[in-house]
């Protein structure tokens, strides 16, 4: 995607970052048939995730899979103990994001610390209502919206 908006977006090279520079070279030297291979792999995915919402509504997991970090770094060092990379916080939404199945992610009380907590729901392809219906009945059963505290950004 970035490859095609570098050559398509007119000033795409002043504006995006070098990070995003680089995905795109990379992306351009891809190949047809490596393109045709990744879309049928989520093409796949998205048929196997499909299938759980036979039997089920929605698929219930953590927002995300650290607690907050300092604002000033851009991911969590290590969650549980266990080192991590730039992504390892988003374990539970990439699949999501890949699949093209709808989430909605939703506050619920803060941890022991008062630090923001919240958890995701996933349902079938088309069903965002389903999703928009079980987080107002969750925001209803828990007594309406929760405001986080205030957080500090320096």
């Amino acid at each position: 995607g970035l490859a095609r908006m570098r050559r398509t977006v007119p000033d795409f090279a002043e504006k995006a970052g070098a990070k995003y520079l680089a995905m795109a070279e990379e992306g351009g030297k891809a190949a047809a048939h490596e393109l045709l291979a990744i879309l049928q792999a989520v093409d796949r995915l998205r048929g196997e995730v499909s299938r759980f919402f036979d039997t089920w509504d929605a698929i219930m997991t953590p927002a995300c899979a650290a607690q907050p970090w300092p604002a000033g770094e851009s991911h969590p060092e290590a969650i549980d103990g266990q080192p991590v990379g730039p992504r390892g916080h988003a374990v539970y939404t990439g699949w999501v994001n890949a699949c093209g199945h709808p989430a909605v992610a939703v506050p619920c009380t803060p941890d022991s610390n008062g630090m923001p907590v919240g958890f995701q729901l996933i349902a079938d392809l088309g069903a965002e209502e389903t999703l928009i219906d079980l987080a107002e009945a969750y925001e209803a059963a828990a007594g309406g919206w929760r405001r986080w505290p205030d957080a500090a950004f320096g």
